[in-house]
């Protein structure tokens, strides 16, 4: 279905996902000012809503301009492997008598209204394998959806949250591998802050990296005080993404954001908790009781209540956020095929500090 309902400034492809809730994008035909952006998609969910009886808030906010995202990945993607800029060994078979693990990269149950997801690669410190993505965007996805959930609690098994992407992965991934990876990464931001379910991030152990901006992209985190935290990408020759270009300086405001990112540091949980990252703090014996009372706190209020409200919260962030995931993945792609970050991920499999050209 296309709608264009009087509207020149682009259109609306609506295509059906394989879950129940409207997904949207949004093919813009030139580039339009933050508030025009804006009033486009306040049109479209009202046609929506009187033309196919929609009464959900459609997810129309979710996808904004990605496409357009997309083909500029793209472009970047074929001028880098036109140019050989980084050389891929092909991904090595598996040895005989090497077992895979059986177990599912991320666990979810739904008991008391409460949805738990938990990260589950506690041997890798639950670090964002191409599967651990694409299972927690489909878990965040169907508990979203779920009318039996009203608040949904993530964590990662092991005593970590997540130390981020898996360089053992990154090693051997091609362009088109890494461009869908980001784009999953940018779609859990979505499903945890656009969606219309609380969310609560339980940090604890490692909490860098990918694993540090999924955080930041939960309304609530609490936090034992074993947590160490950073935005380390910087040390492996990568940039941010999830929209934390957006989200961490509204957080800890521009000055800190700024030394977060730009020395990479990891950092103690009073750090964090002192810059405004945290809700909670607890020793690590405390944690699980400190979530429950949250967990009791947050299902005490008026679901509905707590669905528009965050809402209100999230209209301001729309537009901006959007544009966020646009930079950050040209940014992302450009790094991509440096000599940096593949000599960041040969680095880490040699059990070695990289060495860094400006490549």
């Amino acid at each position: 279905m296309v709608y264009n309902r009087g509207i020149n400034a682009g259109s609306a492809l609506l295509t059906p996902p394989p879950h129940q809730y409207l997904r949207v994008r949004v093919e813009l035909a030139q580039n339009l000012a933050p508030d025009q952006v804006g009033g486009l998609q306040q049109q479209i969910k009202q046609a929506l809503r009187e033309q196919l009886n929609f009464r959900a808030e459609p997810e129309l906010v979710l996808y904004g301009t990605l496409p357009r995202t997309e083909q500029k990945a793209r472009r970047i993607i074929k001028i880098y492997e036109q140019a050989g800029s980084r050389s891929r060994e092909p991904v090595p078979a598996r040895r005989e008598g090497v077992p895979m693990s059986s177990e599912k990269p991320v666990l979810s149950t739904v008991a008391n209204k409460v949805a738990r997801v938990v990260m589950n690669r506690p041997g890798a410190l639950n670090a964002m394998s191409r599967g651990l993505i694409s299972e927690l965007r489909l878990a965040l996805e169907r508990v979203q959806d779920d009318p039996d959930v009203s608040l949904i609690v993530l964590s990662g098994a092991g005593g970590n949250f997540c130390a981020g992407e898996d360089l053992k992965e990154a090693e051997h991934q091609t362009a088109e591998d890494f461009l869908a990876l980001i784009l999953d990464l940018q779609r859990l931001t979505r499903l945890l802050l656009l969606g219309e379910k609380p969310s609560i991030a339980v940090l604890d152990g490692y909490a860098v990296g990918g694993g540090f901006e999924l955080s930041l992209a939960c309304d609530v985190r609490i936090s034992s005080t074993r947590v160490r935290m950073g935005c380390v990408e910087a040390r492996v020759g990568m940039v941010i993404t999830g929209g934390t270009s957006v989200l961490l300086p509204r957080l800890v405001g521009q000055g800190a954001a700024r030394e977060i990112i730009l020395l990479a540091d990891i950092f103690e949980a009073a750090v964090a908790q002192r810059i405004g990252l945290l809700h909670r703090l607890v020793e690590p014996e405390q944690l699980a009781d400190e979530v429950q009372a949250l967990i009791d706190k947050m299902l005490s209020c008026a679901p509905l209540s707590l669905r528009e409200s965050k809402r209100l919260l999230n209209r301001p962030l729309e537009a901006e956020l959007e544009r966020a995931f646009q930079n950050e993945i040209e940014a992302i792609m450009r790094c991509f095929g440096t000599v940096d970050a593949h000599e960041a991920t040969v680095a880490f499999r040699e059990n070695r500090p990289p060495l860094f050209q400006g490549k």
